[in-house]
Order: C-alpha cells, then sequence, then structure tokens
C-alpha cells in the first residue's frame, strides 16, 4: 500500500504505531479499514479527503508524546530534559573528590 509506504501521511504513521505493538498483517488491514472509512465518507458526504498529516496524534496528545520522548531518552541512557534542569537548578552545595586510597 502506498499510503504507508509514505512517513508523513497519517496513514504511514498509524501504521507504524499499530505495527509496533500488533504486528505488520494486523496493521495492514486496520490501515485498509481506516481507508475503506475514509473513502465511505468521501463519496456519502461528497466532501474531499482530508489528510490530517504525520503529526495529528503529537497534536491530539501532546502529553503522551512528551512522556514517549522521555521515555525513550531514559532508556538511551540519556537525562530527560525534566531531570536535567532539576540537576541544573539544585547542584550540590559542596563538592569533595574522591580520595584515593
Amino acid at each position: 500500500m502506498v499510503a504507508i509506504r509514505n512517513k508523513d501521511s497519517y496513514l504511514g504513521v498509524f501504521y507504524r504505531r499499530l505495527a509496533g505493538r500488533r504486528g505488520g498483517r494486523r496493521a495492514i488491514v486496520a490501515v485498509m479499514h481506516k481507508f475503506a472509512i475514509a473513502i465511505w465518507h468521501v463519496l456519502h458526504d461528497k466532501v474531499p479527503y482530508r489528510e490530517l498529516g504525520a503529526d495529528h496524534f503529537t497534536r491530539r496528545a501532546p502529553e503522551r508524546a512528551m512522556r514517549r520522548v522521555i521515555k525513550e531518552a531514559n532508556s538511551l541512557g540519556r537525562p530527560s530534559a525534566s531531570t536535567r534542569s532539576t540537576r541544573l537548578t539544585n547542584p550540590p552545595r559542596s563538592f569533595e573528590p574522591p580520595q584515593s586510597p
């Protein structure tokens, strides 16, 4: 399907999100279902197809997207923006280097 190959389309992003959780075959069927529903609305309501865009899920729930990014950064071993800002605003009062025996 051409719709899932395009990385900047709603259906492509939907496919990749679902394929990670449910598998490629089920994700393709789900995309085909969404596509069939969109075709029905276009034909029934006589309105043009409106592409929601690749950032639809981010715009719909920005706090969920931020949690996902922070979780991914933490899994890579990088401090997240929230912990980094806390570390910079509350530095230790005195720093003593470790002493060698």
